[in-house]
């Protein structure tokens, strides 16, 4: 029990399935007017879509999150709460700043969450991680190249970590996880990262506001098929820093900050990973509350909360 909800509690289920699923209605209701991605400015321009392998250009399934994908994340994070990760972590590694509105936005912050949470929890068992002396063949690099994303020896060599923190099979699927989502990010998206984060990689910095940048950028993929690497050079990238995101005067609220629910996707991973409940406890006492006073999502709810366990006081 935590802060009198469980994630185990079948109220706190409810929230995550109303919250899941209004996400997955808002992406869609955004597929329905979109013909490409990266599309910000308004252009249309199909030079954009014959090099960018982007999430909708390159097909939706396995790339765009879905309602499994996201209460998977919350499962994983569960099962991390060992790792002790605080607001501070969440904040240090994970940022909504990279585009302002639509599908693309939703699609960097999707990544961005993604991404974001398996590096943290990668960062986090390193730091527990205890040797007697320096592991030898510890690869501390990312994935490199080749069909096979799963993880190798000299990257499992990096972890040592207490079997009742996690498990070695879990480790594996953790490095596997990054290295897929290394490859995926590789070889779309030339974006960096808006504000400092806690995990540095090597990706240019490119405004997807600006067609200049974006034909720069989509130059370097023609030739390299990729955006970043020790043989990818790059004389005329642009730098973009956090000011330039925070200009975004009407830029929309992420997908995952939506608090339609009285919680946002957020504040059920925050409960999750047992930093704090007290944003899914307002939300489930609030429902319980008004009943069936809103729409078709709203009565379902509240109907599932009617049948859930009480919350502890």
């Amino acid at each position: 029990m935590w802060h009198g909800v469980s994630y185990d509690d079948d109220a706190y289920s409810c929230l995550a399935d109303a919250v899941t699923a209004r996400i997955e209605v808002r992406l869609q209701e955004m597929l329905k007017s979109v013909a490409l991605v990266y599309q910000t400015t308004g252009k249309t321009d199909s030079f954009i879509l014959e090099t960018f392998e982007t999430p909708v250009g390159s097909g939706l399934d396995g790339v765009l999150g879905s309602q499994t994908w996201y209460l998977d994340d919350l499962r994983m994070a569960h099962s991390k709460r060992n790792l002790k990760v605080t607001a501070h972590d969440l904040q240090g590694w994970i940022t909504f700043t990279r585009f302002a509105k639509g599908v693309d936005k939703y699609s960097c912050d999707w990544c961005s969450l993604a991404n974001g949470l398996t590096e943290l929890y990668l960062s986090k068992l390193r730091n527990l991680s205890r040797f007697d002396s320096p592991p030898l063949k510890c690869d501390r690099g990312y994935w490199k190249s080749g069909a096979d994303h799963t993880a190798t020896e000299g990257q499992l060599a990096c972890y040592n970590v207490d079997p009742n923190v996690l498990t070695q099979e879990d480790v594996y699927d953790l490095v596997t996880k990054r290295n897929l989502a290394e490859y995926t990010e590789q070889h779309w998206c030339p974006f960096k990262h808006l504000r400092q984060l806690s995990f540095n990689r090597s990706y240019y910095a490119f405004s997807p506001e600006s067609e200049a940048q974006l034909r720069e950028a989509q130059a370097i993929l023609q030739e390299k098929d990729r955006i970043t690497g020790e043989d990818v050079t790059c004389d005329q990238c642009n730098k973009v820093v956090n000011e330039e995101a925070k200009s975004q005067k009407d830029a929309e609220v992420s997908l995952f900050d939506d608090v339609e629910y009285g919680a946002s996707y957020m504040d059920l991973l925050s409960c999750a990973l047992e930093i704090s409940c007290s944003a899914v406890n307002d939300a489930i006492a609030f429902g319980r509350a008004h009943g069936t006073s809103g729409g078709a999502g709203w009565n379902q709810y509240t109907s599932c909360l009617a049948a859930a366990r009480p919350v502890a006081p």
